[in-house]
């Protein structure tokens, strides 16, 4: 139709930081990591979240860190702390097979004594 289509923004974002400050970066084109199953409303907030938190901590120029979801909060933990021992999901309580994606319920956010009390 003649349409203009974008793309390459993920690049043109690398370079700039590069360019800004002197870092090394990458981009990575989403095609087969997006086939995981559909987004729920969390993902999408949780990736703008993180999305956030990332580039505050480029420009805050703090680096060697990644991203985290801690307790419920979005934060920032130092690679070596990432890297000191492999953490695994526990599929039957966190993965939901069915859908492809992560189990939410208010239990996760809130625990199971605290929604009793609440419920009551």
């Amino acid at each position: 139709f003649g349409h203009k289509a974008l793309g390459g923004i993920g690049e043109s974002v690398a370079r700039a930081i590069k360019e800004a400050v002197g870092v090394d970066t990458r981009s990575i084109v989403l095609s087969h990591l997006q086939r995981g199953g559909a987004p729920s409303a969390f993902d999408r907030r949780m990736g703008r979240y993180f999305g956030i938190a990332a580039v505050d901590l480029v420009v805050m120029r703090d680096f060697g860190k990644l991203v985290s979801l801690t307790n419920g909060k979005v934060t920032a933990v130092p690679l070596e702390t990432v890297m000191e021992k492999p953490r695994s999901v526990d599929i039957d309580t966190e993965y939901d097979t069915d859908r492809y994606n992560g189990r939410r319920t208010i239990l996760n956010h809130v625990g199971e004594k605290q929604y009793a009390r609440s419920v009551r």
